[in-house]
């Protein structure tokens, strides 16, 4: 099962809906977006008036991050693509096995994607689950 936007695989994607930390201080974005984040990465900046509006930063050009626009990490160098909800229903998204159908017949794309984020999320914390589990068995033999 994958999902493609604009050309490329996507591996994770998550709703932007105005922060990344909740009133305790605690993200609550995917691990990878506030990796970006802590990075430099995604980092806030004034844009037109308001003073506190989220950025992705690429080689080229910065890009904004509007709120409820939908953030794909791609396998490719955590390569972002942002989707305004109007966006999404214009742009060519093409998905593998069960995704295909489903994107044809919903009444909205934005519900697909919420189901294809939910299913990549679960494939995500499988693949992270399994890293943290062989690093511990790699960890646990060298001792």
């Amino acid at each position: 099962m994958s999902l493609y936007i604009k050309g490329r695989e996507v591996e994770a994607m998550f709703m932007y809906d105005g922060d990344l930390i909740d009133s305790n201080g605690a993200f609550y974005v995917p691990v990878w977006a506030e990796r970006l984040y802590r990075d430099g990465y995604l980092y806030y900046k004034e844009y037109k008036g308001s003073p506190s509006e989220l950025f992705y930063k690429t080689e080229k050009i910065d890009m904004h991050i509007p709120v409820n626009s939908y953030v794909f990490k791609c396998y490719e160098r955590d390569y972002l693509v942002i989707l305004t909800e109007d966006e999404v229903n214009e742009t060519s998204i093409y998905a593998e096995d069960y995704y295909i159908k489903e994107i044809e017949m919903a009444e909205s794309r934005i519900d697909t994607l919420k189901k294809i984020n939910s299913d990549l999320t679960d494939r995500l914390r499988k693949y992270e689950w399994n890293h943290e589990m062989m690093k511990r068995m790699i960890e646990g033999a060298i001792k």
